[in-house]
């Protein structure tokens, strides 16, 4: 079966082909929505992002309709429960005849398309049409559309209901029936005017390849409407670093790694911003030697100014002051204690005033070193064993030397010491303070306007250091001059180590100068500077060149979607099953069918093709002007080789499947009716057959074919009432049907006439007794077809049956007759009773008086044609046995 190979074909496809066959075997066709939904999961096929986040869902074999001899077919037996169809009423059904052929008449708005609508669907015919829509003029919206369909399957104990719901997929077991319907007749006619048949399953293929042409087309426009082109930053190209790696682009732009590089390229620090005017700079010196040799005296003159100021900054450091003023602090100490102990010498009376102080310690100490040195040298301080004073060079008397050892003695005591030695410490540490001279070191103006050239900001970062240093050296000296060391030294800024950094920068500077002064020195520093500006230059397009990379990697990924909807592919495989379908016994019977259907006659010839991924049996007019089937043959004509490649392909499927045909006759062909009608009902003698049709002189020939054939038929109607669509009645509309049934049904008008007339309801009684006249009188218009004419001439049927002339007679008294009935017809039916105050209005048993008469008058005439056709048949068979003689 061509669509079970269908099915393992599309398994090895992508995704999203799967999914368009999917929607063509559900639906018959594709929508531009569906379109837009395809193309975007053809592209997230191809690693573009689909924003709607859409998801395939592939052709599974339960979708498939079936056709082989191992699915067994079952027989329709109800269509019923219908929620949400259109309009038509919840409460209503039909019944299908399990044997012959059914037959249901709607005129149009009727609501028969309702339910074949269902049937389409749930039996996956070609084209199942779009969405059923609910009853669109109700105010609240419809549930989803819904039916049970009860079935017989073959060999099953009982009948069983299927429930068809709308966006789900069908009964499995629906699959053996075949439709036939208007879109079914279209598969088999192509846009040339050429009857093409494609056998079914293909057409899924084809709608593919259209398919497949459609996105192509839509991804074209979109490939080119990506004009980037890496042409657009070609000045970046060259021999540096953005350079190197921007040739690279078209093999590696689609890496993330790659844009992490531009990223990085494109990314510059402070310090390279400076790098560039440095470069910059140095490329432009025109002697590079000399300025390196400036650069090294620069350097000299720094590195004495960081020398004293580091000799500043070790003077006044905050380790240095914190000693001084802590020394301060104990010199203070000490002479409160030594001025304690000098209290106490003075208090033991006979001393002149300011013994013990500093100016008499110092007259001591300069006695005691004249004494051990010049006067006394071998003796201790005091010598006063017969010695003399060495201040006032006279003999000491016992007191005074007693005096002079008691004056000793006070000033080797411990506080003396401590006082003494304190004041050794403060004094060094403050005079190692006040030997530097900070304000000097800023002295030096040009060198201080050169380090401001060197470094911008740097003046006034060293007047703010120096001072600082001021600031410190003087507090602290004025500490010591008034002893008040309570207080803090000032925070001094130390500077020192930027100059010696300073230093360092401007000797790389001039080992820079000396590099650059030999030629390769000069080609380094040329191509790092070329390096540098080109990432520079690349900073400013990088947004520029990501995008390019984002629009070419798009337009490199619509390339692979687009070569994915080529249809090459599906068009190699509908070849393959083309011929495999188009074998010598579908020829064969697809040229019976032609007979069967009145077309036999049209010079046909079959061909094969492939066009545009369609592979197609052309049925073309076998002429040599090559004029178009529409030029030549009519609709019904055309209509006709459709429902004969249809009926052959029907033919060649094992089983005896039911086939419902939904308007298979055009209404504007009056041709073919009647052959059409005789191969439907001939098909009905061996499968259950279902027909829809809006044409009613169709059904009509339904049913004489049924009754000639004598295969089991059954007919019904669907109608609108008011509000009311789908109304289901089990006959044909008055119209359709013979004259016996038509006398039947006015008989029971008359009845409800009487009804009403019980009731009380005189004028629509009356009404309906005219009615039923009115009826009364197409029924005998119908008596003239059928059982005077005995339909050698039938309204709407083409041609004239001159062999039924040989049943027709009819005399004077007959004529007579007939014409009465219909002047009292006429009468009834169509006089206004309040033109004329005595005319009488019919009653009901009038009417079926009447209606005994034509059912007297045509039952005698169905038994004097009978009579007349066997007496003339005799008599022509005499005539030939008498010619033969």
């Amino acid at each position: 079966m061509i669509f079970a190979r269908i099915a393992d074909w599309i398994e090895t496809q992508q995704p999203w082909l799967s999914d368009a066959a999917r929607r063509l075997v559900i639906n018959g066709r594709i929508d531009d929505a569906e379109i837009g939904e395809i193309l975007a999961l053809a592209k997230a096929h191809a690693g573009i992002d689909d924003s709607a986040s859409h998801v395939a869902q592939p052709l599974t074999r339960d979708l498939l309709p079936a056709g082989d001899a191992a699915s067994k077919p079952i027989t329709l037996l109800a269509l019923r429960r219908l929620r949400g169809v259109n309009a038509i009423a919840a409460d209503q059904s039909i019944l299908f005849s399990p044997i012959g052929v059914t037959v249901v008449y709607g005129n149009n708005g009727a609501g028969k398309s309702g339910y074949s609508r269902v049937l389409r669907k749930a039996c996956r015919a070609r084209a199942t049409g779009g969405l059923i829509l609910g009853d669109v003029f109700a105010d609240a919206a419809g549930a989803n559309p819904t039916a049970e369909i009860l079935v017989q399957r073959e060999g099953a104990a009982g009948p069983e209901t299927l429930v068809w719901r709308q966006g789900s997929p069908a009964p499995a077991e629906l699959a053996t029936v075949a439709v036939f319907d208007s879109q079914c007749a279209r598969a088999f006619t192509d846009a040339e005017g050429e009857v093409a048949y494609t056998p079914r399953g293909l057409d899924v293929l084809a709608k593919l390849a259209t398919l497949c042409g459609t996105l192509r087309a839509r991804l074209e426009l979109e490939i080119n409407s990506i004009h980037a082109s890496a042409a657009s930053f070609a000045d970046l190209l060259g021999e540096h670093a953005t350079g190197r790696s921007l040739a690279a682009f078209e093999k590696r732009s689609h890496l993330p790694a790659y844009r992490k590089e531009l990223a990085a390229l494109a990314t510059l620090s402070e310090a390279d911003v400076a790098e560039i005017q440095r470069l910059a700079e140095e490329l432009a010196e025109a002697n590079p030697a000399a300025r390196a040799a400036d650069l090294r005296g620069k350097k000299a003159r720094i590195e004495g100014l960081a020398t004293r100021w580091e000799r500043c900054e070790a003077a006044l450091s905050d380790e240095k002051a914190v000693a001084a003023i802590g020394h301060g602090a104990a010199v203070v100490a000490a002479e409160t204690a030594a001025r304690l102990a000098a209290d106490a010498f003075a208090a033991e009376g006979g001393l002149l005033p300011g013994t013990g102080s500093d100016p008499w310690r110092a007259l001591l100490s300069a006695a005691r070193h004249y004494s051990t040195t010049l006067a006394y040298p071998e003796y201790h301080f005091p010598h006063v064993d017969g010695s003399r004073c060495v201040l006032c060079q006279q003999d000491l008397a016992a007191a005074a030397a007693e005096r002079m050892r008691r004056f000793e003695t006070f000033v080797e005591q411990e506080a003396q010491k401590l006082a003494e030695a304190a004041r050794i410490k403060a004094s060094a540490a403050f005079s190692f303070i006040a030997s530097v001279d900070p304000a000097a070191l800023l002295a030096d103006h040009a060198l201080v306007n050169e380090i401001e050239q060197a470094k911008p900001g740097a003046r006034e970062a060293l007047q703010q250091a120096g001072d600082s240093l001021s600031s410190r050296q003087a507090a602290l000296a004025e500490a010591w001059a008034a002893k008040r060391f309570d207080a803090a030294a000032p925070a001094i800024v130390l500077h020192s180590t930027a100059l010696r950094d300073l230093s360092r920068a401007i000797e790389e500077e001039a080992a820079r100068f000396e590099k650059l002064a030999a030629a390769d020195g000069r080609k380094r520093s040329e191509q790092a500077l070329a390096d540098l500006k080109s990432r520079q230059a690349l900073l400013g397009r990088l947004a520029q060149i990501i995008q390019i990379a984002d629009d070419l990697a798009l337009k490199k990924k619509l390339q692979a979607a687009h070569r994915a909807a080529d249809s090459t592919p599906v068009s190699r495989k509908m070849s393959a099953l083309h011929a495999e379908a188009l074998s010598a016994d579908a020829e064969a019977a697809f040229a019976r069918e032609c007979a069967a259907l009145g077309v036999g006659h049209v010079p046909i010839r079959s061909t094969t093709r492939m066009e545009r991924g369609k592979a197609k049996q052309q049925v073309k007019l076998d002429t040599s002007g090559g004029e178009r089937v529409g030029e030549v043959l009519s609709e019904g004509e055309q209509r006709a080789l459709a429902l004969a490649t249809f009926m052959a392909e029907v033919s060649l499927v094992e089983g005896h499947g039911a086939i419902i045909f939904d308007d298979p006759m055009s209404s504007l062909d009056h041709a073919h009716r009647e052959k059409v009608a005789r191969r439907l009902v001939q098909e009905a003698s061996s499968r259950q057959v279902i027909v829809f049709t809006h044409d009613l002189p169709f059904a009509l020939h339904l049913a004489d074919e049924a009754s000639a054939q004598k295969v089991e038929a059954s007919a019904m109607s669907v109608r609108r009432v008011k509000q009311r669509a789908g109304l289901v009645f089990p006959e044909l509309p008055f119209a359709g049907i013979k004259v016996g049934e038509r006398l039947e049904r006015i008989k029971k008008m008359a009845t409800e006439a009487d009804g009403l007339l019980d009731a009380g309801e005189v004028d629509r009684s009356e009404n309906l007794v005219r009615t039923g006249y009115g009826r009364l009188r197409e029924t005998w218009e119908r008596g003239v077809e059928e059982t005077i004419l005995c339909e050698t001439v039938v309204r709407f049927r083409p041609g004239v049956s001159t062999q039924r002339l040989r049943a027709v007679t009819l005399s004077d008294e007959e004529y007579v007759a007939l014409h009465e009935a219909m002047a009292r017809c006429s009468h009834f039916a169509a006089h206004d009773t309040a033109a004329d105050a005595d005319a009488t209005p019919p009653t009901p048993d009038e009417l079926r008086a009447d209606i005994e008469t034509a059912r007297v008058f045509f039952a005698t005439r169905k038994k004097l044609n009978d009579d007349t056709d066997r007496r003339r048949r005799e008599l022509l068979e005499r005539s030939a046995a008498f010619k033969q003689a």
